[in-house]
């Protein structure tokens, strides 16, 4: 019995100390089975051995360093929203020297707020970008791993962001197993922060058996982390699905947290996707954001045509890069054809939800941007305007970042190449250049 619990234990977690279903809700699931297991061997009068327990404090600091600003709980594959001290209560019997599981347990009332910020997990391709723990921190996720085993859903290269206890990126949100009616757009990539060719979407079903060993044995994902900037990457290249076609190609998505010199007030997000099709055919692309502020606090600007979700408490803005100046945008509120688009899913239960909807024609390699920022206040903004310039050779993207200090960020991607940095950006306080990516999933198809 030993023999086989170790074997499943083996198979239940990556080296990184994430679970093989990328599901917390399932992660969770199997630290409670190991938590039974060592109360059992207490109950019959013997010790846990070590391993276990240590088993146990690596499982539990992959979901606590995932954990937003209000130490919630990201819905991860089919894991929901919500707090998670009643899960860190039960091992602080095993693990009472963790003092950031305390804080954890307690919702902040003992212990320490966990050390560090952002981090990558290699095998989970999970990549978080913060600057720290509780009310006015910014928060970044970045999911560019495996499909999940069975529990994956089509959300290859989503983001969430929260701002401090706000949540502002989201999904869909979360439906029954039956998908009932409208419900089963909660599964699928237009439920998510994703591109989608001609309402064709994600589909890694077929895949499922090699994404498991790919995450024992993951790609090279490049990673910078330090006081001025966090560089994550990541890429998707099943294809597009729609009814009686395979739009086949590759997506990169690469996310920079550009710090600036007081990463709480100064920093702000750049999300970058470049895609380069196997084909030349004229498709229309587009990229719905899923947001949590209510209906009357989401709107679009027509001056650079933004997306912002304003509230008393929190204020979010994501600003396009169109190097072509030919996106448009729209909400999207209740679509059900030629795609379900624009509702909030809540179990069996679907309701109509404005969701901006930007749209933009390319033929072959293109790349488009977006700028994220978030304070509690449009007033504490520090982004001001972007400015586009043209694109020299596909798959190449320029652009500057004017601020409100007055000062400009300057931005350049391209292809990895052996000679010079494929992304290059330039602040007053520092520069980051990402190189050595001829054998990164960034590389060009």
């Amino acid at each position: 019995a030993l023999e086989r619990w170790d074997e499943m234990l083996e198979r239940q977690f990556h080296p990184d100390g994430s679970h093989v279903s990328l599901s917390l809700g399932y992660n969770w699931a199997t630290i409670g089975t190991l938590q039974n297991s060592l109360r059992l061997v207490e109950q019959l009068g013997g010790t846990p051995s070590p391993k276990y327990v240590t088993l146990l404090e690596k499982a539990m600091e992959h979901p606590m360093l995932l954990s937003t600003p209000s130490q919630s709980m990201i819905p991860l594959n089919d894991a929901g929203w919500g707090l998670v001290d009643d899960k860190f209560a039960p091992a602080m019997r095993w693990l009472s020297h963790r003092e950031d599981f305390k804080w954890m347990a307690t919702r902040g009332a003992e212990g320490k707020p966990p050390e560090g910020g952002s981090l990558y997990f290699p095998n989970a391709g999970q990549y978080v970008m913060r600057t720290g723990w509780g009310e006015g921190q910014q928060y970044l996720f970045f999911g560019a791993g495996p499909w999940g085993a069975s529990h994956g859903k089509h959300d290859a290269l989503n983001i969430f962001t929260q701002f401090g206890h706000h949540a502002l990126i989201r999904d869909a949100g979360r439906g029954s197993y039956s998908g009932v009616g409208n419900t089963v757009h909660a599964g699928r990539s237009l439920s998510y922060n994703t591109l989608s060719p001609d309402w064709a979407q994600e589909n890694s079903i077929q895949q499922w058996k090699q994404e498991m060993h790919r995450g024992f044995g993951p790609p090279k994902r490049r990673w910078i982390s330090n006081d001025d900037f966090d560089y994550g990457e990541g890429t998707y290249e099943y294809g597009w699905h729609r009814p009686g076609e395979h739009i086949q190609g590759k997506w990169v998505r690469q996310v920079i947290f550009v710090k600036g010199e007081n990463p709480k007030t100064d920093g702000y997000y750049i999300v970058i996707d470049t895609v380069e099709p196997n084909e030349d055919k004229e498709r229309t692309w587009r990229h719905p954001w899923q947001l949590n502020l209510n209906p009357p606090e989401i709107a679009i600007r027509e001056t650079d045509r933004s997306t912002t979700a304003i509230s008393p408490t929190a204020a979010l803005q994501i600003l396009p890069v169109d190097p072509v100046g030919d996106m448009a945008v729209s909400i999207i509120e209740g679509q059900e054809e030629p795609e379900l688009l624009g509702w909030r899913i809540y179990d069996t239960t679907a309701t109509p939800y404005p969701t901006p909807t930007y749209a933009w024609k390319a033929s072959g390699t293109f790349s488009r941007a977006w700028v994220i920022q978030m304070q509690a206040t449009e007033a504490e903004w520090p982004v001001v305007s972007v400015s586009d310039a043209a694109s020299e050779a596909p798959g190449e993207l320029r652009f500057t970042i004017q601020k409100k200090d007055g000062t400009t960020d300057q931005i350049h991607r391209r292809f990895p190449d052996a000679t010079q940095p494929d992304v290059q950006i330039t602040t007053p306080h520092a520069t980051l250049q990402v190189t050595d990516g001829l054998d990164s999933v960034a590389k060009r198809r």
